[in-house]
């Protein structure tokens, strides 16, 4: 199985010093990639209205279960994510 970890990146943390430092610890500790943020653009200061807007837009988190995975001792709990553009 591989893992991968999601890297924040945002400032003042998103220097060349900092993914350098993130990317040799990542690698180190085994993980088999790094995500990012799928935005162009990020802002420094933004103030979010969802997931929990009056208008009933957010994320939906759904339990799928709990799956028996080789390699793990214990079954693993599965959630699907997806987002509500209305209520």
């Amino acid at each position: 199985m591989k893992f991968g970890i999601f890297a924040p990146l945002v400032n003042p943390f998103a220097t060349g010093d900092y993914l350098k430092a993130l990317g040799t610890a990542v690698e180190e500790r085994g993980f088999d990639s790094i995500w990012v943020a799928e935005h162009v653009v990020l802002f420094d200061e933004y103030a979010s209205q969802y997931p929990y807007a009056s208008d009933g837009k957010g994320f939906i988190f759904s339990d799928r279960g709990e799956f028996a995975l080789k390699g793990f001792e214990e079954p693993v709990r599965v959630y699907e994510v997806r987002w509500q553009a209305s209520g």
